[in-house]
């Protein structure tokens, strides 16, 4: 056998699966065969891998055009291969696997995070194909996106060009990674005929009401006449050309998520025990799902009167909403956001100063993101509202830490009781009012929370009946608090409910306001509708037309997709789609007059939304519509979706919404897409993530150039289970290579076969039996990595379970050749290779089909005897600590194991008395002395 040359091998059979379509969905005119996907070819393997060697250098020497035509979309790129084209459909029989890696965005080069993630995937779905399953594990990429235009204005290139360009370059990266993806269902996000069905739910949905238009404030260049992304924002200036950002009201449509908001809070219960923890608790908290009360607070009549209002009319009062009805009597002001329309209303009137005026229109300004980590500040507005319980006057306030889109753009402020009001109130000196004590520290005397608020009252002590005006004085002031107390506790200070608990207090206090019309109880969410508008060019564009006539109006389906035009110029100033006339001016779809062309373009996540419904239909199917009817209902749902934890909110909150729209549309018949989650941990060096900034960044490239595919692949799922953070470390990936040349050198141990041999466990000696016992571990472990997700699929034990059975087989190659010792390396080998396939692909393959014919490739029965041991090592324990350790036959009886560790532990039993002696079987022997 010649030396191990990773290069070659994995050349080799990257070009072979390639040629023959290995990976692709099972289809009825293929043979059944229990091996899968990995079933060998009729036609002989070594010759037809050469041969597609060649294919593959012609192929690699293929440069992408210059021009810009729809050729260039990977939707229009047709795979050439007999073993494909001779399927007439997908084999609905089988059992299926759904296995799916989130989809890249084609930055240009893959890094180790990427490594990972499809290392993982292509791993479970390797595994599923031996074990006779349909496997359906393909790839595409999330193609649209703001980097494309910029890197457009940067390198002159066309975002098109750029980004297709991309594609091909990543697709070569992963491909010599040996991932066995699925060619014929691989698209871009950005393909037409990918943009014309999500076109075509966009209309369906503003059709429904589940898509609307609103103003916004957006982040605006007014030098470039652009609007920026929040991560094009920095320290408040545009990106380009430093000119101060300002907040533009503009028109944006809308995804009404909201209208799912319980459903997708309520279905999470679904998903708890196959998805993070973390993860779960995430969405919920992202849904936030509150009862509380929402009410009034009016302006007074001097404030009405300084506004040019009446009572009644808009803008006369202020709607809040809070969790915390238990702290109404501790309202001591009211802040609205900066956007609120009675702050716009003051601003006009020109009631403030100058430089106050001036400075509230900074924070208009400024966005939402700069302020949430900006110093709280805020003017007084010079009105007062009244406070509906105690006809108290509330000063109104603008504070820059109260957000438009959350609640109605106000809050009532319990400074007491809420850190951000507190830090506010304290710097403004505005009064700071206890209205909730906690019942640990409090005076009351234990009380029952079923008596009423009167007779709680009345345990109030004399001291705290009797406290002085002076006293109440301090508690209004409260200055002195150095933090909020924001738990439940005892009412005080707070009428007839002083004395109550705060959850009593709650439902008191809605009912209070409900009998006397004052407000209500309801149920909010955090959860804002998801905004979809994107002011520039690489996206999909809405289809909507603007007519003078009929207002705002759907394209008709007849006519998508919308497409971009490409001969646009992309400065950086402004939408290229609001420049270009030919494409923006068109016909009304409604009425035939002349009408204008919608310019935004989609949120790209709405792209990642619905990629993996459209990955079940096959490609010959496209044309036809969205999805396949039976496809879905066969492949649906993913099995087992893998990602970083980084997506644990937006993409996979806003694929679950659109799942559920589109099962509501009719399209599909499942209410949760991805049945599973993994989320992978982080790729460090020296402790942090990788990145340019740093100088830690590892090229997978260059590994792979000097180590080879398989290595990089055994080192990133050895190193750590998928679930924790992998440190990088080069020693480890020199290790795994070695591994590998061993496992590669020593197969000329093993004998060529077709089948596992049988062999006789009763002639062999302690180290065969050993070496076999070692080998069915391994695959024992194997099954329990892949068939108990609970435990994140810890490949790095199942690997090193493969080590371990090396070496044991190692140990047979010291000693005389003979027959029998050849039948435990080839019975290894065929095991092995097997267990190996999903995690080092190449080098098992190449000596599966070398010694094998790769009839390996097929699910292994466990010889229970073989992992009999006719030895068992025991621990010898006093009063609990380790002291010896014996082996005893496996047949033992118990007094034998006890006289045998009584001995081996003599001299720290010496001059004891032995209280108690406990044997664990097959584990320990403990006595217990004085």
């Amino acid at each position: 056998m010649q030396d191990y040359n990773p290069k070659t091998i994995e050349k080799k059979w990257q070009g072979f699966w390639r040629e023959n379509a290995c990976f692709e969905p099972l289809h009825t005119k293929k043979s059944s065969n229990p091996t899968g996907q990995l079933s060998k070819q009729n036609s002989d393997t070594n010759d037809k891998a050469h041969n597609s060697e060649a294919h593959n250098d012609k192929t690699h020497n293929d440069k992408t055009s210059n021009t810009i035509t729809s050729n260039s979309e990977v939707a229009n790129k047709k795979t050439s291969n007999k073993a494909h084209n001779e399927c007439s459909q997908v084999d609905f029989s089988l059992p299926k696997k759904y296995i799916l890696s989130m989809l890249p965005y084609p930055s240009g080069k893959i890094h180790m995070g990427h490594v990972r993630n499809y290392c993982i995937g292509d791993a479970l779905a390797r595994h599923y194909r031996k074990m006779g399953y349909n496997v359906l594990h393909p790839m595409g990429w999330d193609s649209f996106g703001m980097p494309a235009e910029n890197a457009a204005i940067k390198h002159k290139i066309h975002p098109k060009k750029w980004t297709y360009e991309n594609i091909d370059t990543m697709r070569e990266e992963l491909e010599s990674l040996g991932l066995s993806f699925s060619k014929e269902r691989e698209f871009a996000t950005s393909d037409a005929i990918y943009t014309r069905f999500e076109q075509e739910f966009f209309i369906q949905m503003w059709e429904r009401g589940l898509i609307y238009r609103k103003e916004a404030f957006l982040n605006w260049c007014p030098n470039d006449k652009t609007v920026l992304a929040n991560e094009q924002v920095i320290d408040g200036k545009c990106w380009r050309c430093d000119t101060p950002v300002v907040q533009k009201e503009m028109s944006q449509y809308y995804m009404k998520i909201t209208a799912y908001a319980e459903e997708l809070l309520r279905d999470l219960e679904g998903l708890e025990g196959h998805w993070a923890n973390q993860v779960i608790t995430m969405q919920r908290n992202w849904i936030g799902k509150s009862r509380g009360l929402e009410f009034d607070l009016e302006l007074d009549s001097p404030s009405l009167k300084k506004l040019g209002l009446k009572a009644g009319e808009q803008d006369c009062r202020v709607r809040v909403f809070t969790t915390r009805p238990d702290t109404i009597y501790g309202v001591t002001y009211c802040a609205l956001a900066p956007e609120h329309s009675i702050v716009k209303r003051v601003l006009e009137l020109g009631v403030l100063e100058s430089k106050v005026s001036e400075a509230i229109k900074s924070m208009q300004n400024t966005s939402e993101r700069a302020r949430a980590s900006a110093e709280k500040i805020g003017f007084d507005l010079g009105l007062s509202l009244t406070h509906p319980l105690t006809g108290k006057k509330l000063p109104l306030w603008v504070a820059n830490y109260v957000l438009i889109e959350y609640g109605s753009g106000a809050v009532m402020a319990v400074p007491a009781h809420d850190e951000r009001d507190l830090e506010f109130a304290k710097k403004y000196s505005l009064p700071i009012k206890r209205v909730v004590k906690s019942v640990a520290k409090s005076e009351f005397k234990q009380h029952d929370t079923q008596t009423s608020s009167t007779q709680s009252s009345a345990k109030l002590s004399n001291e705290q009946a009797q406290q002085s005006e002076a006293q109440k004085q301090a508690n209004e002031t409260g200055q002195e608090l150095t933090e909020a107390f924001v738990n439940d506790g005892v009412l005080v200070d707070s009428a007839e409910f002083s004395g109550c608990e705060s959850e009593q207090a709650r439902a008191k206090i809605i009912a209070h306001f409900e009998s006397r019309t004052l407000g209500k109880g309801v149920t909010n969410y955090k959860l804002r509708d998801w905004g979809v508008s994107r002011q520039r060019y690489w996206g999909a564009p809405i289809p909507m037309v603007h007519c003078e006539k009929c207002g705002i109006v759907p394209e008709k389906i007849q006519n998508l997709p919308i497409t971009l035009p490409d001969d646009i110029i992309i400065d950086g100033e402004g939408n290229p789609l609001d420049k270009h006339s030919e494409w923006k001016h068109c016909v009304c779809p409604k009425c035939g007059a002349k009408a204008l062309r919608e310019s935004d373009t989609m949120d790209t996540f709405v792209e990642s939304s619905w990629y993996f419904l459209r990955y079940t239909t096959p490609r010959e199917l496209w044309e036809k519509g969205a999805f396949d009817e039976d496809s879905l209902r066969y492949w649906l749902n993913v099995d087992e979706y893998i990602g970083g934890i980084e997506h644990a909110i937006l993409h996979l909150l806003y694929a679950r919404f659109f799942t559920k729209v589109l099962r509501d549309l009719g399209y599909v018949k499942i209410d949760e897409p991805f049945a599973n989650l993994l989320t992978q941990g982080m790729v460090l060096k020296d402790g942090a993530k990788m990145s340019k900034s740093k100088g830690n960044v590892v090229d997978p490239n260059a590994l792979i150039a000097k180590y080879g595919a398989d290595s990089a692949r055994l080192f990133v799922l050895f190193a750590a289970p998928p679930v924790r953070e992998l440190e990088w470390n080069d020693s480890a990936v020199d290790g795994s290579y070695r591994f590998i040349r061993r496992l590669y050198e020593r197969a000329k141990n093993a004998s060529k076969t077709r089948s596992l041999p049988q062999i006789d466990a009763s002639v062999l000696n302690e180290e065969q039996k050993n070496a076999r016992k070692k080998v069915y571990e391994a695959a024992q472990k194997s099954q329990a990595v892949f068939e108990k997700r609970a435990n994140g699929y810890n490949f790095n034990t199942l690997i090193a379970a493969c080590m371990e059975a090396l070496n044991a087989l190692t140990v047979l190659e010291s000693r005389e050749p003979n027959a029998l010792n050849s039948e435990i390396w080839t019975e290894g080998y065929f095991i092995l290779l097997n267990i190996l396939e999903p995690i080092i692909p190449h080098i098992a393959w190449e000596l599966s089909e070398e010694l094998f014919g790769r009839e390996n490739f097929a699910p292994i029965v466990i010889d229970k005897k073989a992992l009999e041991s006719s030895q068992i090592t025991l621990a010898i324990t006093i009063n609990g600590k380790k002291r010896a350790e014996i082996s005893v036959g496996a047949q033992a009886s118990k007094q034998e194991i006890l006289d045998l560790a009584r001995q081996s532990a003599q001299k720290w039993l010496e001059n004891k008395e032995i209280k108690k002696q406990i044997l664990v079987p097959n584990k320990l022997v403990n006595f217990v002395v004085a």
